[in-house]
C-alpha cells in the first residue's frame, strides 16, 4: 500500500519534496514529526501519484509512521545540508520522471516561501498545499531554528552575506552514515 503511495509501479503526476527543521541529537524532533504528517497526509490525499524526496530527518518520522520515502537525501559528513541542497537532489529526480508540478513541505515561517521561490526558479510550478504552523524548536542544535526572532536574524544574515549554517553531527548522524541502526 504504501510503496504505491509513494509514486512506485505508477503513473507521476506530481513531486513532493519535504525539508526538515530545528536539528536534535535524537531525530526526528518535534518539529520533523508535524512536518512528516503533513507529507503523509498530502501522500495519501493524491493517491500514489507522487514522486516523494524528503530530508532525512523527515523519512526517519515517515518510517515511525509506516511509510517510505521514495528518495531520502542524506546528510554529509563534511558540510551542512541546505534546503537548496536538497532541491538540487530533487532536480533530476523529478526531471528524469518528467514533473513538472512540485508540492513543497516546510517550516512555513520563512523557510517555505524561500523554498517556493526556489523551485519556481529552477523552472518547477509550485502546488501549494496548505501547511500548519510547526513552531519553533528551543531544543533545536541549529540556534537560528529556536525562535521566531533567531530565525529572522538568520535569514537576514544569509541574504546579506551568504551565510549558511554551522555544520553539526550528532551522534545519531554519525550511525546512519555508518549504516548502523538509529
Amino acid at each position: 500500500m504504501f510503496l504505491s503511495a509513494l509514486g512506485i509501479g505508477c503513473g507521476l503526476m506530481r513531486g513532493l519534496i519535504a525539508f526538515s527543521y530545528g536539528l536534535t541529537k535524537s531525530e526526528p524532533s518535534l518539529c520533523n514529526q508535524k512536518l512528516a504528517r503533513v507529507v503523509a497526509k498530502i501522500i495519501e490525499s493524491e493517491r500514489g501519484q507522487l514522486r516523494v524526496v524528503t530530508q532525512w530527518e523527515i523519512a526517519l518520522a515517515l518510517e515511525e509512521m509506516g511509510f517510505h520515502a521514495s528518495h531520502v537525501v542524506w546528510p554529509k559528513p563534511d558540510s551542512y545540508l541546505s534546503s537548496s541542497d536538497i532541491i538540487t537532489a530533487a532536480i533530476p529526480i523529478f526531471r528524469q520522471e518528467t514533473i513538472t508540478q512540485v508540492i513543497p513541505v516546510a517550516q512555513p515561517f520563512l523557510q517555505y516561501p524561500a523554498v517556493v521561490r526556489q523551485i519556481k526558479y529552477e523552472g518547477f510550478e509550485v502546488f501549494k498545499r496548505e501547511i500548519p504552523k510547526i513552531g519553533h524548536n528551543p531544543d533545536s542544535l541549529q540556534p537560528w531554528t529556536r525562535s521566531a526572532p533567531a530565525l529572522v536574524r538568520y535569514a537576514l544574515r544569509q541574504r546579506l552575506t551568504g551565510h549558511q549554517g554551522a555544520l553539526i553531527v550528532t551522534e545519531q548522524i554519525k550511525r546512519l552514515l555508518a549504516g548502523t541502526s538509529n
